[in-house]
């Protein structure tokens, strides 16, 4: 039996955008005050969002970081919604962080940084979650196989390719414990 870890975001924020995929779901933008990571709402979750909710909305989101593999794409690294709760009565004070415990995967160094592939458990499923380390701040001691607990931030970034926008999402590491 595999054990579990712990898969946790947190996002306190302002909806900023809301995107309707065919199959039901619905991907959120969140500005947490410089950084704006996506969540994803499955289905029904996804009813309630649209419903409950709108652009502009202050909110606090809680979920986890989930992996799959889709042919067009490969890997796809997503934040899956929980929990969500209306802030639009209290102070905000924005919120952008994440905490994983699980199976370092691999490791691969590349210059200043470090970009560690870790292997999560949650509900049952396993996730491997990519966590970059600022060398700087952060001399990996851990081995492939070793346990690691980290916490950090999801940081996003655009640039254009081909003519288009993309949009990335990396989760940077802030605390090893």
């Amino acid at each position: 039996m595999i054990s579990e870890g712990i898969n946790r975001v947190t996002l306190k924020g302002e909806i900023l955008h809301l995107y309707r995929h065919p199959n039901g779901s619905v991907t959120a933008t969140i500005g947490t005050g410089g950084n704006k990571p996506n969540v994803v709402f499955l289905k029904g979750f996804a009813l309630y969002l649209t419903e409950a909710y709108k652009v502009g909305d202050f909110i606090l989101v809680e979920g986890n970081i989930q992996s799959s593999y889709r042919k067009e794409c490969g890997i796809r690294i997503s934040i899956i919604a929980d929990r969500i709760l209306p802030l639009n009565n209290t102070p905000h004070k924005y919120v952008n962080h994440f905490e994983v415990y699980g199976t370092v995967k691999s490791i691969v160094n590349f210059g200043d940084m470090h970009k560690v592939n870790i292997n999560v458990v949650s509900n049952g499923y396993i996730s491997t979650v990519p966590i970059t380390f600022n060398y700087n701040d952060y001399r990996l001691n851990s081995e492939i196989g070793e346990p690691i607990r980290v916490s950090g931030i999801i940081s996003t970034t655009s640039k254009e390719v081909n003519g288009k926008m993309r949009y990335y999402q990396n989760y940077v590491a802030n605390g090893v414990f």
